[in-house]
């Protein structure tokens, strides 16, 4: 590849200074990467297609391969250029947000009938019918082609260039009225002859006059009507809020649910709930049900309807982890529609020795309420125990437990909030069957006393009554401490942020009649700048130890925190040749990255000084260095039984000592073997081949 960068300067005294940032920048990636390229300053011209043409002229004049115009008052992200030149097509440009504060991108977007963007979904770029030039790629076959095909537009223009008179010049681009832009004439007349225009969605640029513009236009898109990032306005939520507080931060609430974008409920059987959502499917507005809460412990919540509640009329059930999401469809919720978001408590009481005792009477069948009776009272015989008395429906009555604290939920969302305030304090719960209060229980570490046994899910850590007084006293004495309950308890907070995730997940549901991402799955790119320290890169997550960075990972602590396959582009600057464990790091980055993703590192070359001189370097790096992570070269050299699950091609580019770049290539290859600081840096380029 050799590549041509041009720009046009009207004023010759002017340059706006972002621009000159972003050049700088691309001359130092395209010295890195090893691409021979030239700049082309136009100056004084005050037709642009003129400029263009002129431009279009010199390019093939020479041995270009590459044009890639930009305009000198824009600005650009520093992945910019290799996506631009990286795509395998023969037109692609970037698009810009217009000089105005109403969020516009001028583009010629191609769709389909239903309004889903028309694109690759492997590469990632969007097919248009025309893009504007100030970001624009151009391969030397599509002039090629266009000279052949318009070579009636020839034409010779002496104040183009006062050098050359006699050039001949193609109206490539043309201002024309009527038509538009001297862009989008050239755009028109490439698709007449069979060419394709190409969009590469995923730049950030800034574009100044007055003052600057930034934008993404990937971005934009998912903010439209329709994109997974689109804002939600309204929520209708049933008995639900007081058990996530944190909700309302994401969404905003409609207390009329026939008004509303979708609605949330509480699992449970009333009836009240199943009409809602009889009467929401009526109004095509989607449903959502969260859990009561069974967890991935050995406990699992028994307040579930057979198949009439909520959750199984629902279009969807968020659940609180992978046990809860089975019992779910196991009694009646389809597997599609089971989702885990993970847990909406955050608990952090301690465990109270001297509090009360809490009394959990969940049964309403008279015989059962008769008994309750009879135990409450056997407990306020038993000194030193202070009995609670928490009423799960109606049918116990207060007027049966004079003196005590007693309250009442028909089951409503805002019991696990009443049942935390009261196990907060507590050093002892009696129960006579198995629900949410057992698990927070279980949480808390709060010793829990069974008086019947008529649910088995209860196990053998749970105290049986038969002395109820021992029983109690034994409890509080010896608690059970029961490590493996709290522990999968606690593996619900793995899932992350339970209201977040809450939001995410309805947001997508409601704007997936037009979610770009759901066609292009390669275009909402994830790109990490790891152990980035002070060089933060703009449109990566800038990673590293320290806490000045976009996300906070320790690199030497493994798994790392992102999921398989997840991540499309790794940059790493100056590390590897640091971490201990380089054959761990390679295989995490192989882990993250999706199939053909790429991860670019750089290192001080191993004949370097630079390689040698800190302290803290534990390895010289080569070019033989990455072979070993080529699974085709381990088995070639007889090495697949090293312990290396990564399977990268490589491509090796070395960075000069400023005194050799200008040398030849032999004198630069016999100084490589024979000398030493004649290469500063080795960058390696490595394309992850395989899926997991």
């Amino acid at each position: 590849m050799k590549l041509l960068i041009a720009t046009g300067f009207y004023n010759l005294a002017a340059a706006y200074s972002p621009y000159i940032a972003s050049l700088v920048n691309t001359v130092k990636v395209l010295t890195l990467a090893g691409i021979e390229f030239d700049f082309l300053p136009h100056n004084g011209d005050s037709y642009v297609d003129r400029f263009r043409n002129t431009v279009c002229a010199k390019f093939l004049e020479g041995d270009y391969t590459d044009l890639l115009f930009i305009d000198s008052d824009m600005d650009w992200e520093v992945g910019a250029i290799n996506r631009i030149l990286m795509a395998p097509v023969e037109v692609v440009g970037g698009v810009y947000p217009m000089k105005n504060n109403w969020d516009q991108y001028p583009v010629g977007l191609q769709t389909h009938p239903d309004g889903k963007p028309k694109g690759d979904p492997k590469t990632g770029l969007l097919k248009a019918d025309w893009v504007m030039a100030g970001f624009l790629r151009i391969k030397r076959t599509c002039l090629e082609k266009m000279q052949e095909a318009y070579a009636d537009t020839v034409y010779q223009d002496v104040s183009a260039d006062p050098a050359k008179p006699d050039r001949v010049y193609y109206k490539f681009f043309e201002t024309r009225l009527g038509i538009g832009g001297e862009d989008m004439t050239f755009c028109q007349r490439w698709r007449d002859i069979g060419g394709e225009i190409w969009l590469e969605p995923r730049i950030t640029f800034g574009h100044y006059g007055v003052k600057g513009w930034q934008g993404n236009y990937h971005e934009f898109l998912m903010r439209q009507p329709g994109g997974s990032k689109a804002n939600i306005k309204k929520l209708y939520v049933e008995n639900f809020n007081s058990c996530i507080p944190d909700l309302s931060d994401y969404l905003d609430f409609e207390p009329d649910y026939t008004k509303a974008d979708a609605i949330l409920l509480w699992n449970d059987e009333l009836k009240q709930q199943r009409e809602i959502c009889a009467e929401a499917n009526r109004l095509d507005i989607p449903t959502f049900v969260m859990s009561h809460g069974a967890y991935n412990g050995p406990y699992s919540s028994s307040m579930y309807a057979k198949g009439n509640d909520a959750r199984t009329v629902a279009d969807y059930y968020l659940t609180w982890g992978e046990n809860d999401k089975e019992l779910a469809i196991k009694q009646g919720c389809k597997p599609e529609k089971a989702i885990v978001v993970g847990c909406p408590l955050f608990l952090d009481a301690p465990h109270q020795p001297d509090g009360e005792t809490v009394v959990y009477f969940p049964t309403h069948d008279e015989a059962n309420n008769e008994e309750s009776i009879k135990v409450w009272q056997e407990l306020k015989e038993i000194p030193g125990i202070k009995p609670v008395v928490k009423l799960l429906h109606m049918e116990h009555r207060p007027e049966n437990y004079p003196g005590e604290k007693v309250f009442t939920d028909r089951r409503r969302s805002d019991h696990i909030a009443k049942t935390y305030a009261a196990l907060k304090n507590a050093s002892c719960v009696v129960v006579d069957d198995c629900g949410t209060h057992v698990i927070l229980a279980c949480h808390l570490d709060i010793p829990i006393v069974k008086i019947r046994n008529k649910y088995e899910n209860f196990y053998d850590c749970i105290f049986e009554t038969g002395d109820l007084h021992w029983a109690i006293m034994d409890s509080i004495q010896y608690p059970r401490k029961r490590e493996e309950e709290r522990q999968s308890f606690k593996k619900l907070y793995d899932h992350g942020d339970c209201a977040a995730n809450i939001a995410k997940i309805i947001t997508e549901v409601i704007n997936r009649t037009i979610n770009v991402a759901d066609n292009f799955n390669t275009i909402s790119t994830v790109k990490l700048n790891l152990a980035c320290g002070q060089n933060k890169l703009q449109g990566f997550i800038n990673v590293d130890v320290v806490p000045d960075c976009d996300q906070q990972v320790d690199l030497e602590s493994f798994p790392w925190p992102w999921d398989n396959e997840s991540i499309d582009e790794i940059y790493c600057s100056h590390y590897i040749e640091h971490t201990p464990d380089l054959i761990a790091f390679m295989d995490e980055c192989y882990r993250v990255l999706k199939a053909n993703g790429r991860a670019v590192l750089v290192a001080p070359y191993y004949n370097s000084i630079r390689a040698w001189q800190d302290p803290t370097h534990v390895r010289a790096i080569s070019e033989a260095t990455f072979a070993y992570y080529n699974k085709n070269w381990r088995e070639i050299n007889k090495l697949d039984h090293y312990n290396i699950k990564s399977d990268f091609n490589s491509e090796i580019s070395l960075v000069f000592n400023p005194e050799w770049a200008n040398k030849t290539e032999e004198e630069i290859k016999f100084a490589i073997k024979h000398y030493v600081n004649v290469v500063d840096d080795i960058q390696a380029v490595l394309t992850r081949t395989i899926s997991i």
